[in-house]
């Protein structure tokens, strides 16, 4: 990291920035460098709520893998290789929940990506349940479409800020 990060905390975004080469707020807000992209898996139930987020995402995301059996959402991860997850706690067995601890137990704890839980239920016990098995947030139906977009890209430019502090390291 260049010494004048520490010298001025107040430039860091710009310096982080610069250093590792990634475009925090490029024309149409994509978190991007020439080494990463912006994989995102939906894993829901429902058509349109996928059909949904996918027309939310249109300027975000550079490929989208849909799920809507939940029995293959954990194969869906690992061959996908998401940067970032949006998973429907409401499904068929397995729910969201066991689908989420699944993903979180089987991954590398500074590589895994965010995960953004969805559901129609307020509950602070729905949330906490959600944010105790390693859930990164928590959106709740129905969807704002700003809302939904501008955490996407803020948990997808932390991922990469994240992997790209790993391989300067």
């Amino acid at each position: 990291m260049p010494d004048d990060f520490a010298r001025h905390p107040a430039d860091s975004h710009r310096t982080l920035s610069g250093h590792f080469g990634i475009q925090l707020d490029g024309r149409d807000g994509r978190a991007y460098s020439p080494l990463t992209s912006n994989r995102i898996l939906i894993i829901d139930d429902e058509p349109v709520n996928i059909a949904l987020l996918k027309a939310m995402l249109v300027n975000v995301a550079d490929e989208v893998c849909e799920v809507l059996d939940s029995n293959e959402a954990e194969q869906a991860f690992k061959d996908f290789a998401p940067d970032l997850v949006l998973l429907d706690l409401h499904m068929p067995q397995p729910d969201g929940l066991e689908i989420l601890r699944r993903i979180r137990a089987g991954r590398d704890s500074v590589r895994f990506p965010p995960i953004i839980v969805l559901t129609e239920e307020e509950s602070r016990t729905a949330k906490s349940n959600a944010l105790t098995l390693g859930a990164d947030d928590f959106l709740t139906k129905p969807l704002d479409r700003q809302e939904v977009v501008l955490r996407v890209r803020n948990h997808l430019r932390a991922r990469h800020l994240l992997e790209e502090i790993h391989r300067a390291g």
